[in-house]
């Protein structure tokens, strides 16, 4: 039997949300543990200034990743070895949950299946109050293209990071079983005797509700209260063509996020989670549990 840091030996990894607390920590155990491992992919979304000058991945992992204070007791035992560490094993790649093929280019994409020994899934909308179009794209259908992902590599295992919140409703002593596919908390609650539920056309329903939305949000009588409403706020102030606008604009994705905000509240506490955090991670493991296949797969909570 081997040891963790013996099996991880020339292991290359692949690690979503390397920028948050958890990936962070999972970076700094690998390479303090598994020193012989060969390399880490660390997918990380590019970011704007304020100016929109973009932050590279590169710069993310230098300025947000490397700097870390859970780096500095490995900082400090390998003292000038550290930085030679990082730069042979950490390498930043541009990625992004809500795009097909994880936004990767073609190119690497199929390097990185080539090479990738080990999937760790950290990434994910963390915010409980998440607009639901976005919860979905980054907590079920992010899942589920690092699924396609790892079943690409020839030879990966999958490690998927969910969180204990996705038992929803449920009191008392719960026992840490999967979510399999079509089944929701109110389901478990009442022992079945509720109404049919099919993961696929709840990911189709908020999908349409998102897109009804973002129709609504444009209609000319909505327009029109935003105006009276800035009418009311600016009066008496000079205020340009452009910053109308943009203030229209404003008023418009506030009133587009309460819409998705509210919807992922009550549908979910409908199907027995929280909200919409809460349902479309447990969704995430649901379309894990559907696509895995025969792919090595661990939920963590």
């Amino acid at each position: 039997m081997h040891t963790i840091p013996e099996f991880l030996k020339d292991k290359v990894l692949f690690i979503t949300g390397a920028t948050g607390f958890v990936g962070k920590a999972v970076v700094e155990k690998l390479l303090r543990h598994a020193p012989d491992l060969k390399r880490i992919y660390l997918l990380i979304r590019p970011r704007n200034r304020p100016n929109g000058v973009q932050i590279t991945v590169e710069q993310r992992m230098c300025q947000e990743v490397i700097p870390s204070s859970v780096f500095d007791p490995l900082r400090s035992d390998l003292g000038d070895r550290f930085d030679r560490m990082v730069q042979e094993k950490l390498v930043a790649v541009s990625f992004d949950l809500t795009l097909e093929r994880l936004g990767i280019a073609p190119p690497l994409y199929e390097q990185m299946t080539q090479e990738v020994d080990i999937v760790i899934s950290c990434a994910a909308a963390l915010v409980f109050d998440e607009p639901l179009d976005l919860a979905l794209e980054q907590n079920t259908l992010g899942p589920k293209r690092v699924v396609e992902f790892a079943r690409a590599c020839q030879d990966a295992v999958l490690v998927h990071v969910s969180t204990a919140y996705v038992n929803g409703q449920q009191t008392g002593k719960i026992s840490e079983e999967v979510w399999q596919p079509d089944q929701t908390v109110v389901q478990k609650m009442c022992n079945g005797r509720t109404p049919a539920y099919d993961l696929e056309s709840e990911i189709v329903s908020i999908q349409t509700f998102s897109k009804e939305v973002e129709l609504a949000s444009h209609e000319s009588e909505l327009h029109a209260q935003f105006v009276r409403m800035l009418d009311r706020q600016d009066r008496g102030k000079r205020v340009t063509e452009h910053r109308r606008a943009h203030q229209v604009e404003a008023l418009r994705q506030r009133w587009k996020r309460e819409q998705l905000v509210e919807r992922g509240r009550v549908r979910g506490q409908e199907l027995g989670w929280h909200d919409g955090y809460t349902m479309t991670k447990a969704m995430g493991e649901q379309i894990i549990v559907k696509m895995r296949g025969n792919l090595p797969t661990a939920i963590v909570r």
